[in-house]
């Protein structure tokens, strides 16, 4: 050691950077955990958002059904425009 340095000056300085240095990479971690939530979220809407318009078509379309009378309650029969068996699994959603 040289004489004219203090020592516990030194480890208090190189203490104080190292705390500094942990305490902005944490800051960091957290800003890049926070993007990724908000992506998560944005994400999640988009596709609840195209679920629900899914599930509003396919209503609709049983609907149209039944309104214009184009259905004879015929499974599917020759008369019918919107089959059951493919739009109730759509209306399930």
């Amino acid at each position: 050691p040289h004489p004219y340095v203090n020592q516990s000056l030194v480890t208090t300085m190189l203490f104080s950077e190292s705390t500094f240095l942990l305490a902005s990479t944490r800051r960091r971690v957290l800003h890049i955990r926070e993007r990724e939530l908000d992506l998560f979220m944005l994400n999640t809407n988009a596709c609840a958002t195209l679920a629900v318009m899914l599930a509003g078509f396919a209503y609709d379309a049983m609907l149209a059904g039944n309104i214009y009378g184009v259905i004879d309650h015929d499974l599917c029969g020759a008369k019918e425009l919107f089959c059951a068996e493919f739009l109730y699994p759509l209306c399930i959603l």
